[in-house]
């Protein structure tokens, strides 16, 4: 089959464009090992401020920028959050946590959220808890006092039972058909994930209704399991599972690792792209003394703990009126987040939130992912610019990517949706594009991984030092400012190739550099601007038939007499030819390869030759 050059030329003004972005409660358990997460009072910290920097690109060459919409106030606006916590249900429930007065449930929930919280039905209502901690919980979530996601929809769910609490797996699974995908808890149990290796006993105190009395131990069993498989099959349906880690052991002593359900993952592998635990912090990143519950390290065949999906944040109640601190208070904070990077990247999955939330956290104590504060503290800022590492234990787990595997951050846009991701992004994990929509990439990007664009647009703007492939129906974008290469830490850049395997590789502007070759196979596309040139620092290689080169005018207007551009400059050769050029139906097209340079010449049609 012969290569095909298609040279498309616009006789008119081509503009090249993409698309469219445990509080402290006074609850005491049902047993001494269950307890909402916590208990002293703190004065308040200072409030966390989200910031929404304007977007900006640069034109260079006649280059125009893919456009995301105008950054706004992100505020988690309808995405729905579930709060599982105390009482949401009993109307003469007072707190006066809030407005320097004692207020009614109902009261509190008009002011703070309007028509946006939902009191989700219990059929049994006997022993309500009549505890404040969970509607203070959710007001600092999406409460307008609370300065947090004031858009989300907050589904509040009552699972206080007496002094402790009481999971009810049918309003899981109601609230996943309704659509929940975030679910924020801030309750477990006083023991750390590694106290008690029979973390079955530890879940089995959520599943017992006070009203049952004895249970069977297989009854007991049969819920358990009931529960995790839920779990499983929640996270692979993008759901996202945010625990405190915990304050106090069940003798008042300092824990060290996080709690039974808030490190479920280390017991439970599947979990582990849809689980996060909350440390509870002051409001400058140093611990309480005595210090809350820490992340906490594994052992044997799981060393890294739970650190792993841990992150710490301000643990203050921060609402009028209210003193207390623990990681209740910091839980709902991590879930605010989660919403607003709902409502800004929609695509999104919990894995994808997660990794987001995790790898944008500022670093605290020992450099890197510790066993005391996790991935660092909360960086709400940092964290809406998308992640900053695409780290291969989140991506397949860390055992897994101990055994060696890696894996790829899943960037699944849906149509007419543009995003972009504007921090530098690390790691030894890589990118597949998927899905029609844009994804644009403003950071200098050192990321070692794969990067696959198995659909729509992926635009990288600068540097990339990740291997590129380039599918059918993916297409590249690069721009005057495009370099495809790793910078070493000398600051030098190694070779970095990418391949086009019948997708489109589209130069917009003059300036982008390839440092490794550039690989066209069987029906590839490559296009470009009349005036532009692509550098490939290694070789060119048009392989197979059916390779296409397709060019812009980049608004200039083609007369009769020919002009001709060079578009693409390889250092070490072009290996193949095409054979064929197909141009617009006034236009004359012809291509031609000489000194490592591809050169297109184009020309206009005689008007009466083409009537006739």
């Amino acid at each position: 089959m012969k290569k095909v050059l298609l040279l498309i030329s616009l006789i008119t003004v081509v503009s090249s464009c993409g698309g469219g972005g445990g509080g402290g409660s006074s609850s005491t358990s049902q047993t001494d090992s269950v307890t909402p997460i916590p208990t002293p009072n703190h004065t308040s910290g200072n409030n966390q401020t989200q910031d929404n920097p304007s977007q900006s690109g640069t034109n260079n060459n006649n280059f125009s920028p893919s456009q995301v919409p105008e950054n706004k106030t992100f505020t988690g606006r309808g995405v729905g959050v579930a709060v599982l916590d105390s009482d949401f249900l009993s109307s003469d429930l007072t707190t006066n946590q809030l407005y320097y007065k004692t207020s009614e449930l109902n009261e509190v929930i008009s002011k703070e959220f309007g028509d946006r919280f939902v009191q989700e039905s219990r059929a049994d209502r006997t022993y309500l808890s009549k505890d404040e901690h969970g509607i203070l919980v959710a007001s600092i979530l999406g409460g307008k006092s609370g300065k947090g996601a004031t858009g989300a929809k907050i589904h509040g769910v009552t699972i206080g039972e007496g002094s402790g609490f009481y999971i009810d797996v049918e309003k899981y699974k109601e609230l996943q058909r309704n659509g929940v995908r975030i679910y924020s808890h801030s309750f477990g149990t006083k023991k750390g994930f590694k106290e008690n290796s029979n973390y079955i006993q530890e879940m089995r105190i959520y599943l017992r209704k006070l009203s049952e009395g004895y249970i069977l131990e297989t009854e007991n069993d049969r819920r358990v399991n009931e529960l995790i498989n839920f779990y499983k099959n929640a996270v692979n349906e993008g759901s996202l599972f945010i625990w405190a880690a915990g304050n106090r052991g069940a003798g008042g002593q300092t824990m060290n690792e996080v709690s039974v359900q808030a490190g479920l993952p280390f017991y439970v592998n599947d979990l582990y792209k849809g689980w996060i635990a909350v440390m509870g912090v002051q409001p400058d990143g140093s611990e309480y003394s005595p210090h809350l519950a820490r992340a906490g390290s594994g052992s044997g065949q799981k060393p890294g703990g739970a650190k792993w999906w841990t992150v710490a944040a301000n643990g203050n109640c921060e609402l009028v009126g209210c003193t207390q601190f623990g990681s209740s208070f910091a839980t709902p904070k991590v879930s605010a987040v989660a919403a607003k990077l709902k409502e800004k990247f929609p695509w999104m999955t919990g894995h994808e939130i997660q990794q987001t939330i995790l790898t944008t956290a500022t670093d605290l104590g020992d450099p890197g992912v510790d066993s005391t504060f996790g991935w660092g503290f909360l960086n709400e800022k940092k964290a809406l610019k998308g992640p900053s590492q695409f780290s291969n234990e989140l991506l397949v787990g860390e055992r897994a990517s101990n055994a060696g595997a890696k894996g790829q951050f899943n960037a699944n846009i849906g149509d007419n949706i543009t995003s972009k991701f504007e921090n530098d992004i690390t790691g030894l994990g890589g990118l597949k594009k998927s899905g029609n929509g844009t994804l644009i990439l403003s950071g200098n990007n050192d990321y070692q991984g794969a990067t696959t664009i198995e659909g729509g647009i992926l635009e990288i703007q600068k540097e990339n030092g990740s291997p590129i492939t380039i599918k059918s129906g993916g297409t590249l974008v690069t721009t005057p400012t495009t370099v495809i290469g790793l910078r070493n830490y000398s600051g030098n850049l190694s070779p970095v190739n990418v391949k086009n395997e019948g997708g489109t590789l589209e130069n917009r502007g003059s300036g982008a550099v390839i440092t490794g070759n550039y690989d066209a196979t069987a029906g590839s596309v490559t296009k470009a601007q009349i005036g532009t040139k692509l550098t490939v620092k290694g070789t060119v290689n048009l392989n197979g038939g059916n390779t296409t080169l397709q060019t812009l005018s980049n608004g200039r207007y083609i007369t009769a007499k020919p002009l001709s551009s060079t578009v693409i400059e390889a250092e070490k050769g072009i290996n193949g030819n095409f054979d064929k050029v197909e141009t617009s139906e006034l236009i004359n097209g012809s291509v031609e390869t000489t000194d490592n340079k591809i050169n297109i010449k184009l020309s206009r049609k005689n008007v009466l030759d083409y009537v006739e």
